[in-house]
C-alpha cells in the first residue's frame, strides 16, 4: 500500500480501536518495510519485574519485542493500551443518544409528527368483531392514501360523521429530536474537529470556518501528529542517527495558512524582523527562491540598547572632535 494508505489506516486503527500496530522489518540496521497488523489480533504484555513491554499477534509464532513494533495509541488511561473514543468516555454520554436516536426513527417515520384519532358520531355497532374489522379497514386505508411522505399533504375525505384529531406534539418530545444534534457536536469536541467538517446543519460564517480549520489542525491534528513524531522518532531511528540530529517530523505550516492577507501580513513581518529572508517566505509559501534572496534583513531604526549606547559615545566623541578642530583651526586663524 502507499505511504497515504498507511498513516490514513493506521490513524483510523488508533483512533476506532484505539490502538494502531505495525511490526517492524529489519535487515541489519536498515529498515524494509513497516506491516501493518489489525488491532483486534494484538495483545500487550508486560513483564511484571522489568515492566518491559512485549507483542504478540494473532497469526504470529513469535513474541515481538517493544522496539520491533510501532505502537500509536492517543487515549490512554496507563500509558501502554490506548482505549477507543467511545471507550474512553463517550458510551455514557452516546447512552441517551441511542435512545433518542431509536426513538427518533420512528418519530421520522410517521411523518415526523405524531397521529392522529378518528371520533365516529355514530356506533359502529356491538359486535366487536365487527367493530375491530371496521377499525382495521378504515385504518388501512387512510396509511394507503395518505401512510407515505408524498402523500402526506393530500386532502382527506372521510365517508360518514367522522372527526380527526392531531395528536400535537409535546415542546419535550420536539427537543427530545434535537438532541441527536448533540452527537455530531460531541463526536467534533472529542475528535478537536469542526461541527462543519462533520456535515453539521449549524450555520457558520466562512471567515470562522476559517479560524475554525486553524484551530483544527492545532487542537485536532497536531496532538496526533506529535504521536507519530515522537513513535517513528523513538523506533525508527538509530541511536546513531539521534545523535546525529536525525528527526522525524510532519509539516502542518501548509494546514495553518490563514487568508492570504493575514499571510501577506505575517510574512512581511517576518522578513521585517530579519527572522525569516526573503527566499525563507518564498518557501513558506511553496515558491521558487531566487538567487541574493538567502539575506537577512534588518531596519535602520531597529537597534540593542547596547549598540545604542555605543552609537551615543561615538557622537560624543565625534562631536569632541570636531569641538577640538574647530577651536584649533579658529586658533590658527588667529
Amino acid at each position: 500500500m502507499s505511504a497515504f494508505t498507511f498513516k490514513k489506516v493506521m490513524t483510523i486503527h488508533m483512533l476506532n480501536w484505539g490502538n494502531a500496530y505495525a511490526i517492524i522489518h529489519r535487515s541489519g540496521r536498515s529498515i524494509d518495510r513497516l506491516e501493518l497488523v489489525k488491532p483486534w489480533n494484538a495483545r500487550i504484555l508486560e513483564d511484571s519485574d522489568t515492566g518491559d513491554i512485549f507483542y504478540r499477534f494473532s497469526g504470529k509464532d513469535r513474541t515481538y519485542m517493544d522496539r520491533e513494533v510501532l505502537h500509536l495509541h492517543q487515549f490512554s488511561f496507563d500509558g501502554i493500551c490506548g482505549k477507543s473514543i467511545i471507550e474512553a468516555g463517550a458510551r455514557e454520554r452516546f447512552g441517551g443518544h441511542i435512545a433518542a436516536a431509536t426513538y427518533g426513527e420512528a418519530f421520522f417515520g410517521n411523518g415526523t409528527h405524531m397521529g392522529g384519532i378518528l371520533i365516529s358520531e355514530d356506533s359502529l355497532g356491538s359486535d366487536s368483531e365487527v367493530v375491530n374489522e371496521a377499525k382495521s379497514e378504515i385504518r388501512e386505508e387512510l396509511d394507503n392514501v395518505y401512510g407515505s411522505p408524498d402523500k402526506w399533504h393530500n386532502v382527506g375525505i372521510l365517508d360518514g360523521k367522522w372527526e380527526y384529531k392531531n395528536m400535537t406534539l409535546k415542546a419535550s418530545d420536539a427537543q427530545l429530536i434535537e438532541r441527536s444534534e448533540a452527537t455530531v457536536e460531541d463526536v467534533a469536541r472529542w475528535l478537536g474537529i469542526p461541527t462543519a467538517k462533520l456535515k453539521s446543519r449549524q450555520n457558520t460564517a466562512f471567515n470562522t470556518r476559517e479560524h475554525e480549520a486553524i484551530d483544527y489542525v492545532q487542537d485536532g491534528l497536531i496532538p496526533r501528529t506529535t504521536i507519530w513524531e515522537q513513535e517513528t522518532r523513538r523506533k525508527l531511528l538509530t541511536e546513531a542517527e539521534k545523535q546525529q540530529g536525525f528527526e522525524t517530523s510532519i509539516n502542518e505550516k501548509d494546514l495553518m495558512r490563514g487568508d492570504l492577507s493575514s499571510m501577506a501580513e505575517f510574512l512581511e513581518s517576518m522578513v521585517d524582523r530579519g527572522i525569516f529572508t526573503p527566499n525563507q517566505a518564498l518557501e513558506f509559501m511553496g515558491e521558487d527562491t531566487f538567487d541574493g534572496g538567502d539575506i537577512h534583513l534588518m531596519p535602520l531604526n531597529y537597534t540593542t540598547i547596547e549598540a545604542f549606547e555605543e552609537g551615543e559615545s561615538e557622537n560624543r566623541d565625534i562631536e569632541n572632535l570636531k569641538k577640538k578642530l574647530s577651536t584649533q583651526v579658529n586658533g590658527d586663524h588667529e
